[in-house]
């Protein structure tokens, strides 16, 4: 029984330490999907609409640029290309040397996500977004929830 309970409390501490939230960022910055501010169609008649992500990163050395890349699923040719867009974030990069925990909403227009050609019959959209910080870190490539697209 003595060696039993030194047992069990060294594998209650592995247990407690392993399922405990880890708050340390690290230096990689993380990016995550939110939302969209329409329902998940898109027809002609939509111009623009937000896309929420959530940005967080340890040491707040973010770049301030946000890089994406549409992606028509009924379109072969934007899947295999790796060309990002990017755009400027709102001086997320102001907080050097302190953690970022920050919501991006981008105002994606006409011109971001109507890339298709009238002779394709697109189905969906979706988008695949990273960021890099100042080091060269970057944070994993996510991809959207797909939009469906009516014409």
């Amino acid at each position: 029984m003595k060696k039993i309970l030194p047992l069990f409390a060294v594998a209650a501490l592995v247990l407690a330490t392993a399922c405990s939230k880890d708050d340390n960022l690290g230096t990689k910055p993380q990016i995550s999907f939110k939302s969209y501010s329409i329902p998940y169609i898109l027809d002609s008649l939509v111009d623009n609409f937000d896309v929420t992500f959530q940005i967080k990163d340890g040491d707040g050395d973010l770049e301030n640029l946000f890089y994406f890349l549409p992606i028509i699923d009924s379109d072969p040719a934007t899947a295999t290309d790796t060309v990002f867009q990017f755009r400027r974030m709102p001086d997320i990069g102001t907080h050097r040397g302190g953690k970022i925990d920050a919501e991006l909403i981008y105002n994606m227009v006409g011109t971001d996500f109507k890339i298709y050609n009238s002779t394709t019959q697109p189905d969906s959209l979706r988008l695949k977004v990273f960021v890099v910080d100042e080091a060269g870190n970057s944070s994993d490539t996510i991809l959207t929830p797909k939009l469906g697209i009516v014409k």
